[in-house]
């Protein structure tokens, strides 16, 4: 058990800002008064205790949260459970409010290598008992363990909508419905929205995206269409919308500004510099430099910066002075293509640490005469920027100013806005706080315009705490005499955030009808896509869904649809899973701020800057490194993109490392020749560095596009004895036993091969000889010096062991585009490869109904791993009292039950695959040697 108790500090009072003063007819960053003194003040009448349980295997079993200052009476206590199934995954979560039990997660399906197939939700009855078939999630994926389709179906809270009226939220059944296509390189390449359009008004309509990436996987273009009611067809047309929007008189459905109405912090973004586009977006376009620069960013309607910037000037290519990071962002416009609505110019300023101090974004910019056109013109940047000045006229501004702290911590953020080139008028300033580990604790709203010093409806100053970040927060409070208070007005709330779900509970009898959604007893959750932006919130205790969003690639919000009864705050969780700071046109990720309307980070990545002593040795400032639809970053310290390693290397370096071993190996791995490439006409070095890992460590490595076509193409090589004139062939002799090239189709259909008696035993067997005497150089390969030296040590060990020869194999079919005769062995291999990948075992085993497992070491009396079969593994783990601990076994093959004579040679193909029953636990063969 833990306990843990805070105090927050409270805000200082802010600085007075003099009259505006400009430079460049931009309001300077200045402030009046006097600093704080050093004398901290806590807010000492409201410390925050957790507490946290754990088992004996330190997973976290529950957490008592803090009581709610603010309950109208004695608050209940607050409880998160956490239960673990068998193999020791989550299993369930709950939530525990005095005592009413409420469910947030009430089942999760694993698949049987620990992927979750479906989650189901605890919104099992409408909140008064009446019961209702539960959310539910579910997951599907290939046979290289990528998601393929992510849904979540609902039970509707309310009927359809009649014939020509507007679709409500609460009838919607499919909520989410993605299918997803992937390249061989892991590339995303396609998002199709299977929702059915009836249940989504217009502006809503469900959204597919098909994606092209460049030769370094940086996405290029991005092209959107619509499926449409009447005809079901796919189109790139609906309706634009500004999802900022209320609904007001107009009829729209309700958006963002209907929903923060009832927002404690009453969050007010910044408004949209151009006009509602006609339609949503169609076509979004980049292009990169060697820095991983975006160099341009373009839409099909021109919406700058809602959409786009244009063309963008990086600090690599001016020679300003001040201009001192070559990866920074310091203009970008796109008045070159016309002047007009859409038409405008964005200028970044940094500090001499690299933090963004300063962006204008100038829109809807005309000529400022006839005879003089809207243009940046000049060899330098600041000529450029004066040239914008004088010659465009802009209806709409605004102006953002960034302070930071010693630390390289975002203080402050402040917002302009100014209309027709009059008077800049300040509009919000956001002052954050943060704690010892660097987390944000503290952020202060302080209105400038509309609103209220009194006791009017908008109060101008709301403050959220966050004691226990993800845990615990506090929402609409104002800075007090030594301590934060509550505001009636604001509707102060304390938020729960158990198992994601934000859990308000604020008064013992909440008002209003049974069967309802309640604002006052509410747990949302947020429902993620596979980055795990919010797609829509649920309230899990009614059943109701209660928002719906989507987002554009860097981040911007595309749109938000609210629902028309639920008087509830917009999710704040909203782009991967991170608070939007949209006042001050800012994302928080934890370490770092975006700014996703230019695609950019606002301060330089701070691993990269200490890694060198100051400086800036590579980009420090894009966001995953263009890969902008598949990844995300947790905590904005993933320069590369890929997060999901845990601190291990990522994609993208090992890509930029492994390229010039590729150019060195490149002779030795046509010796295998290329299956895969005949067939998708890709150079080798580009499939072999998309799948490599680093060999040093242990990993896998996998040549080719799709494994499972090669190994069709190449069967007979697998059922002979012949040295392998495939990858494919490779892999089926060398795969899983060396964890060096791991094509487990390939082994699945050699084990086949072996069940069904098609091959020897006694060959199967020499195959695992040979592949053990190229791991016997093991050694070799680990002792390299880094990942080149490992490719040529590996490689050399399968030329030597096979006696091929490099010349033999010329690269004639390392270009152009697929034959017809491996197109057609492509469409006859899909049903084949779909059985025979039922023998593999691990992450693909999911067909055959019994399974062959293998028990490592430490789970047998003897130290030594075992080989067992099993028509219900889970069963046997449970019953068996033989020692052995089959609770750590893992599959290994499958076979089907009552096929008594294939369960034994499946048997034993895993004991030779394992290393013979010389090697392990087993007492004796299950085929006797001579048997073949």
């Amino acid at each position: 058990v833990i306990w843990t108790t805070r105090q927050l500090a409270v805000i200082s009072a802010e600085l007075g800002l003099p009259a505006t003063t400009y430079a460049d007819g931009r309001p300077r960053a200045e402030e009046s008064g006097v600093a704080p003194s050093g004398t901290v003040e806590y807010d000492e009448a409201h410390p925050y205790t957790r507490t946290a349980t754990f088992d004996h295997g330190s997973r976290p079993t529950s957490m008592a949260l803090p009581p709610d200052p603010d309950f109208d009476g004695e608050p209940p206590l607050v409880t998160g459970t956490l239960t673990y199934n068998t193999r020791g995954l989550p299993a369930s979560a709950t939530a525990h409010i005095g005592t009413d039990v409420h469910p947030i997660v009430a089942e999760i399906e694993y698949l049987r290598d620990g992927l979750v197939g479906s989650i189901t939700y605890g919104d099992n009855d409408d909140g008064t008992g009446v019961m209702r078939s539960p959310t539910v999630s579910r997951t599907t994926y290939d046979v290289r363990r990528r998601p393929v389709r992510m849904s979540t179906e609902r039970a509707p809270t309310a009927p359809a909508a009649a014939p020509g009226a507007m679709p409500t939220l609460g009838a919607v059944r499919v909520v989410t419905d993605q299918e997803l296509v992937w390249d061989a390189a892991n590339n995303l390449t396609e998002v199709i929205d299977h929702r059915d359009p009836d249940e989504w008004p217009d502006g809503h309509l469900p959204q597919s995206v098909h994606v092209r990436h460049d030769a370094l996987y940086r996405v290029v273009n991005a092209d959107y269409d619509y499926t449409q009611r009447t005809t079901r067809a796919r189109t790139p047309h609906d309706d634009g919308t500004d999802w900022r929007r209320t609904s007001g008189a107009s009829g729209a459905p309700p958006g963002y500004g209907d929903a923060a109405a009832h927002d404690p912090m009453r969050s007010e973004p910044a408004p949209m510099v151009v006009p509602t586009p006609d339609d949503r977006v169609v076509s979004l376009a980049w292009s990169w430099d060697y820095l991983a620069n975006q160099r341009e960013w373009n839409d099909d309607q021109s919406a700058f910066y809602e959409r786009s910037i244009g063309q963008i000037t990086n600090g690599d290519q001016v020679t300003d002075p001040d201009a001192t990071r070559p990866s920074a962002l310091y203009l970008a416009t796109n008045v070159d293509d016309g002047a007009g609505p859409g038409a405008g110019w964005v200028e970044v300023d940094y500090g001499r640490g690299g933090n963004m101090e300063a962006m204008t974004v100038h829109a809807q910019c005309e000529d400022v005469s006839s005879s003089v056109a809207c243009e940046a013109s000049g060899p330098t940047l600041a000529d450029q920027r004066a040239a914008l000045r004088g010659t465009c006229a802009c209806a709409l501004e605004q102006h953002y100013v960034y302070r930071w702290d010693e630390l390289n911590r975002l203080a402050e953020a402040r917002r302009y806005d100014r209309a027709g080139g009059g008077t800049w008028q300040i509009q919000v300033r956001q002052r954050y706080r943060y704690d010892a580990a660097n987390v944000r604790v503290v952020k202060q709203t302080l209105d400038a315009q509309a609103c209220d010093t009194g006791e009017g409806l908008n109060p101008c100053e709301r403050v959220a705490l966050y004691p226990y970040p993800g845990d615990f927060e506090r929402r609409g409070l104002q800075r007090g005499v030594g301590e934060y208070a509550a505001d009636d007005t604001l509707g102060t709330e304390t938020q729960y955030v158990i198992a994601s779900a934000r859990t308000v509970f604020r008064a013992a009898t909440p008002i209003g009808e049974e069967g309802l959604f309640q604002r006052d007893e509410r747990l949302v959750l947020p429902l993620t896509d596979l980055i795990q932006t919010t797609s829509a919130a649920l309230d899990v205790r009614t059943g109701w869904l209660t928002e719906a969003s989507t987002y554009y690639p860097s981040g911007g919000r595309e749109t938000f649809l609210a629902d028309h009864t639920a008087e509830v705050q917009p999710e704040p969780m909203g782009f991967t899973g991170k608070e939007a700071e949209e006042e001050v046109g800012l994302v928080y990720f934890g370490e770092r701020y975006l700014a996703p309307r230019l695609g950019r980070w606002g301060s330089p990545d701070p691993l990269h800057v200490h890694a060198v002593r100051g400086g800036e040795p590579l980009n420090s400032f894009h966001y995953l490194a263009g890969d902008i639809l598949g990844e995300r970053d947790e905590l904005g310290l993933c320069p590369t993109g890929d997060c999901r390693g845990g601190g291990r290397e990522t994609r993208h370096d090992r890509r930029a490392r492994e390229q010039p071993v590729m150019h060195r190996v490149y002779s030795a791995l046509e010796s295998a020749g290329s299956a895969v490439n005949e067939y998708v006409g890709r150079p080798l070095m580009r499939v072999a560095v998309a799948h490599g890992q680093d060999l040093a460590n242990g990993a896998s490595l996998v040549f080719g596009a799709d494994a499972g076509i090669a190994v069709a193409q190449r069967t007979a090589e697998i059922l002979e004895d012949n040295p392998p004139t495939s990858i494919a062939g490779a892999a089926a002799i060398v795969g899983v036993p060396l964890r060096v090239v791991s094509d487990r189709t390939a082994y699945a259909m050699e084990v086949r091969a072996v069940a069904s008696g098609r091959m020897p035993r006694t060959r199967f067997v020499r195959h695992i000889q040979r592949a053990r005497s190229v791991a016997s150089g093991g050694a070799r390969i680990a002792a390299a010096e880094g990942a080149s030296e490992a490719f040529e040590v590996l490689i050399d060990l399968l030329v030597e062991e096979y006696g091929v020869n490099p010349d033999d194999y010329p690269p004639d079919n390392f270009h152009g585009d697929a034959p017809e005769d491996v197109a057609q062995a492509e469409r006859d291999a899909r049903p084949s490869i779909a059985r025979d990948s039922d023998m593999v075992g691990g992450d693909l085993a999911q067909g055959g109904d019994g399974v062959i497992y293998f028990v490592p070491g430490e789970g047998t009396p003897s130290g030594q791993g075992y080989v067992g079969s099993a028509d219900h593994l889970p069963t046997r783990a449970a019953t068996a009292t033989d020692g052995r601990d089959r609770t750590l076994a893992r599959p290994i093959g499958s076979y089907h039950v009552g096929d008594r004579e294939g369960r034994r040679r499946a048997e034993q193909a895993g004991i030779d695959l394992m290393g013979g029953v010389n090697n392990l636990d087993n007492r004796r063969n299950e085929i006797a040697q001579d048997d073949d």
